[in-house]
């Protein structure tokens, strides 16, 4: 009977163990920039107690009460989802819990006004439809969505100025 216990045990620590060992793609980072978050890379919902500690911290110090969050894992950590003050917001986190970028997704009414007088002067028959406010360290970037009686535009817009990346004929 002892030995029936001994071996038991044994088997269970040695398979604990080796789930708990990365593979080599979990163990490399493979991607050029590890922090370019790529919204196929999002695997599955996952439940808040198996996100890094640090990611759930980091998440409530940034966005306050942010209660109504949905955790995701994902190939290069964890993304939560959660809307605050009618913004749709994406946060993503590395595996080590350490924030990544955040995604901001609103209308135009929430776009900063020095934003907006680019994208009108420029574009000025367009509505802006949506926008979405990418936050990197202490970089932003914006990319809004216009359209006109016959195209909708995608454009890039930084300090440096303004780009168009979609153009498309309706």
């Amino acid at each position: 009977m002892k030995k029936i216990i001994t071996a038991a045990f044994t088997l269970f620590v040695l398979t604990t163990v080796d789930a708990q060992t990365p593979s080599g793609t979990d163990a490399a980072i493979t991607l050029a920039d590890p922090t370019v978050v790529r919204p196929n890379e999002v695997n599955k919902k996952t439940a808040p107690y198996s996100v890094h500690i640090k990611a759930v911290r980091n998440l409530y110090d940034r966005y306050g009460d942010a209660n109504n969050e949905t955790w995701y894992s994902t190939d290069y950590g964890f993304r939560a989802k959660f809307r605050q003050d009618g913004i749709s917001f994406m946060a993503d986190y590395n595996k080590r819990g350490e924030w990544l970028n955040t995604i901001k997704t609103y209308d135009e009414t929430r776009l900063p006004k020095g934003i907006r007088r680019k994208v009108r002067q420029e574009y000025y028959d367009y509505h802006i439809f949506l926008v979405q406010e990418f936050n990197r360290s202490n970089e932003t970037v914006y990319l809004v969505k216009i359209e006109d009686a016959r195209n909708w535009k995608t454009l890039r817009v930084t300090d440096d100025g303004t780009e168009v990346l979609e153009d498309y004929v309706k």
